[in-house]
Formats: C-alpha cells, structure tokens, sequence
C-alpha cells in the first residue's frame, strides 16, 4: 500500500510539471540532478517553500514568483532556461521574475537569450497559501553567482534591483550580455571593498549595436554598499558634444569613508562631435552649483574639474569577463569620496571651453567714482573670441554694455563703465568661445556712494523729452546720456538751476542712463525713450 501511495504522489508531481499551466512549491524539498525540471508556464515558490537545490533545476516557465518568506540555498544550480524549450514550447518569450527580496543562495544560470525581466506578479487563484496581490518588493538577491551564460541574454531591471551579497559575483559578461538600466532600477553590490566591476547597460544590443557601458570599482576606503545605473542623457552638461553621451549614477548606502577609483567604459558610438581620442579627457562628477571646488580646482560649471586627472582614454575596453573590446575605450579617475551627496557622473574633454573655470580674477571696483571692471584669464586652455560686458541692478536680470575682443596672447583686461549709481550695481562677463559656447565670470557688486540724489524725474518713461530736478545747490555741472552699451548720445540738453530738460525728440526707442556730474559725485538714472505716439 505504501509502494502504491509513493507511485502515485510521482504521478501528481508529473502532472504538475508537465501538464498544468502553474507548478506550486510549497513545502521543505530538495532539488536533485534533473529530478524536478519545471516545464508550466508558472513557476510559484510559496511562502513556507524551502527548497535545497543539490544538482541542476532546469525552469523553462515563462514566470517565476518567490514568496518573501521563501527560502532557496544549496550547492546546486537554477538554471532558466528560454520557455520555447519546454515539452510542450511556450515559444519565443522573455522570463519574468518576480524575486520579493528573497536571497537566493545558490548559483543561478541564466540562458534564456530573450531576456530576463524583473517585474512585481500576482496571482488570483484561491488554492494558494499566501497573500501576494499586495506587494511592491520585486527585488532579486542574489547569494552567489549569476552567470550569464547566453548571447543577446540581458537582465531588464526597469523599477526593480539586482542585489548582489557581499560574497556574490557575476560571471560571463560582455556586450552581449549585461543588466539593462532603463529605469530607476540599478545593480547593487553589498559590502564592496577591492574591485568589482557593475555589467550595466542602457539599452539591449549586441556586438557593434551594443550599449555596454560598465563601471569598475576599486573601493579602498571603508566597506559599504555601492549601486549603479546608467542614463543615455547627460543632465545640465555645459556642452554634450565634449563629452559622452552616457551619464553613470552610482551611489553608496553610508556617507563617508569611500577612497575610490572609478573607471568608466563607453562605447565609442556614443561619443560626443568633439569627444576626440586625440584630446585629453577626464571622469567628472556633478557637483550640483556653480561654481564648485568638488575636483581640487575651481570650476564655473555644474560639473567638477580636476586638471590633474586629465588622461587620453584607452583604445579598447577590457571591462568584461576575460577579453577586451576594440569598439570601446575606458578612462578612469582616483579619489572620489563622495557617493551620496554626489552621485552622477560622466567623462569630457580637458578644454577649459567646456569645464575648466577661466577665470584666475574677476573684480569689479570703484575709485575717484569711476567704476572699472577688470578680469584676467587662463591663456593656456583659452579659445575664446570675444568677451561681453554685462551689468544689473538686482543681480538677476543681467544686460550687456559692452563686447571686447580677445587678444591672442593677452590675460589681462578691462572695461571703464562711465554708468555707476548712487547704489547698488552688479557686474559679470561671458566669454564665448569660436565654437560659440560660452561661460560667465563670477559675479560681482559694486555701493557707490558718489551719487547725488534727485528729487523728480518726469515723465520716464517719455516720448518727446523728460525733465530731472535734483537736490543740489546752485545746479550741477554737466549731464552725459549714454545708451545700453556705453555710448554717448549727442542730444540737446538745458540746465535751469537743479532742473535740467533733455530734449529726446531724436533718440530711438530704447533704455538710455543719464549721468548727471557735480565736482566728484555723480549720479546715474535709468530712461526709458518710448515709440513715437504718432
């Protein structure tokens, strides 16, 4: 009777793993050499499932879900296997896993070449023992190795993590076969310290189309777990066309104790119009305000510079398992310490056009009540044409005064601004460069207290004339109209005491500054000469 009882729970076991649409573990069981394939289109691993995996498991389901409270480990191998290849073919599809956080503690082999999806399962039978309609966790933990062990066989994290454990590796990978990043989701190595290199990707291809664009990690600093992605977009780049055009984000669990050096593959395809292999590049890191030291040297940009890491990149890429890539180049940099409040990166030339801050001085000063703005610049890295002049009033809304050109050779200029006010005055110059990129100096405020003050001005704005009476004794000796950048404007002008009345009739429609002058003070006023009213 016994004998009996044990052939037929064979015969439903059979049942379950060839001719239902859903194969259920639910219970202690072990996982011998090829006694328990699974060849359903579901693969449902329960909450009181324990499963010791001693040889292969062959699953060809095209899903997987594990309970939270699941548990898997072993010395044996998972291997998922492409659903096409079941007794009964389920064709050409990809597998969807549904991981829960779960660890699983065994190697797992993964040779379904239409990929592997993470993506959150429900179930809405009534025979199963657990609620899972409800959770978001579809996180994979890994315990060992993954080995990826076809071409064109990619892990598609979209939302979800592959965790990897602080023992855990990753073998088999190559351009052909990595974790696509499109989304949130990123790859995460607990308790990194040494090397490791994270196998990610921004897009599925293969050989030449590939979108390999891994990261190595030598962590010298203090234990910790790091996670990375990569973007197809570079995010507040001064100019994408110096840089790549791939963005790595990777960040750490705790704030301090990293020391690391960072090495970053891209593949050539993806390089900016100006991100030459002849030139020098560098690893930059997104420091978030402008201007930063978060490289060692001032940079005026967004984005970090450090002079002293400039380096032509490789012509191959060797970060993959056992051979190198002739399409691909990497680069690296040493020091980064700063993973959690920093955490983007991406690589650009070394021209001070695109990061390095050229500025050396920028000032803006008032003597004798004249205003001079002077700035001197780094030559060696400089290619800009010409400079522009720009001033405000509140420090926010900038126009320009005047365009000086570069002269080749020559660090050290300046511009005598002839409109200073009794007040506060903002300066800042923009250098353009002959691609026409451009930078702006640091900005930088004048109080001038040689102003006069003036009791009346009326109209402003005004069509034919406007008329200023000033609180001076005895008049003033003279008043200069400038237009918006600096020049003088001839127009006739009469003085009545501390009245003085410009004749405007000849002036186009514009902003114009009035410096009115008496001994050393002086003032500047702002008119505003509107269109004709016929």
């Amino acid at each position: 009777m016994r004998k009996l009882n044990i052939l037929w729970g064979l015969m439903m076991l059979t049942m379950v793993a060839f001719g239902q649409s859903a194969s259920t573990i639910n219970f202690v069981s072990t996982i011998r050499d090829g006694a328990n394939t699974v060849h359903t289109q579901q693969l449902w691993i329960g909450e009181h499932a324990d499963v010791t995996v001693d040889g292969d498991w062959n699953i060809y389901s095209e899903q997987i879900y594990i309970h939270p409270n699941a548990k898997i480990h072993g010395d044996g191998r998972i291997i998922i296997k492409n659903p096409n290849g079941a007794i009964f073919p389920m064709g050409e599809k990809p597998t969807v896993l549904d991981g829960s956080y779960v660890n699983v503690d065994c190697d797992i082999v993964f040779e379904n070449k239409n990929n592997l999806v993470l993506m959150p399962l429900t179930y809405d039978g009534t025979d199963l023992l657990w609620e899972n309609d409800a959770h978001t966790n579809f996180d994979w933990v890994i315990g060992r190795n993954l080995d990826f062990g076809v071409d064109d066989g990619h892990v598609i994290l979209g939302d979800g993590h592959v965790i990897l454990d602080e023992d855990a590796t990753v073998s088999n990978y190559s351009e052909n076969r990595y974790f696509v990043t499109n989304s949130d989701g990123s790859l995460k190595k607990e308790g990194l310290v040494g090397e490791f290199i994270f196998p990610i990707g921004y897009e599925e291809g293969t050989d030449s189309s590939n979108d390999y664009t891994p990261a190595k990690m030598i962590n010298n600093g203090i234990k910790d777990g790091y996670s990375a992605r990569v973007d197809h977009e570079v995010t507040d780049f001064p100019n994408s066309e110096e840089g790549v055009g791939r963005e790595w984000t990777i960040e750490e669990d705790v704030d301090g104790g990293s020391y690391v050096e960072l090495d970053l593959q891209h593949n050539r395809a993806t390089d900016g119009t100006k991100y030459s292999q002849s030139k020098e590049q560098f690893v930059t890191q997104y420091a978030g305000e402008a201007p930063n030291t978060l490289g060692g040297d001032i940079s005026s940009t967004t984005w970090d510079y450090s002079r002293v890491e400039c380096a032509q990149e490789t012509n191959e890429g060797t970060l993959t398992d056992g051979y190198t890539m002739t399409e691909a180049s990497e680069l690296s940099r040493i020091g980064f310490t700063d993973f959690y409040n920093h955490t983007r990166f991406t690589k650009a030339v070394c021209e001070k056009s695109v990061l390095e801050d050229i500025w050396k001085i920028f000032t803006a000063d008032v003597e004798q009540c004249e205003t001079q703005v002077s700035w001197v610049v780094d030559t060696s890295y400089l290619r800009a044409s010409y400079f522009v002049v720009e001033r405000s009033y509140d420090g926010i809304l900038f126009l320009p005064i005047k365009t000086i050109a570069v002269t080749k050779g020559n660090e050290f200029y300046r511009y005598f601004d002839p409109v200073a006010p009794n007040g506060k005055v903002y300066y800042r110059v923009k250098v353009v460069d002959e691609d026409d990129d451009f930078e702006y100096s640091p900005v930088d405020m004048i109080e001038s207290e040689c102003g006069m003050e003036v009791a009346t001005v009326y109209p402003n704005p005004f069509f034919d004339d406007v008329t200023i009476v000033t609180n001076t004794e005895g008049g003033v000796d003279g008043l200069v109209l400038y237009n918006e950048i600096g020049q003088r404007m001839d127009v006739p002008i009469q003085y009545d005491g501390n009245l003085i009345k410009i004749d405007a009739r000849k002036l186009s429609a514009a902003n114009y500054y009035a410096l009115i002058i008496n001994g050393d003070r002086f003032y500047t006023i702002e008119l505003t000469k509107l269109l004709d009213r016929r």
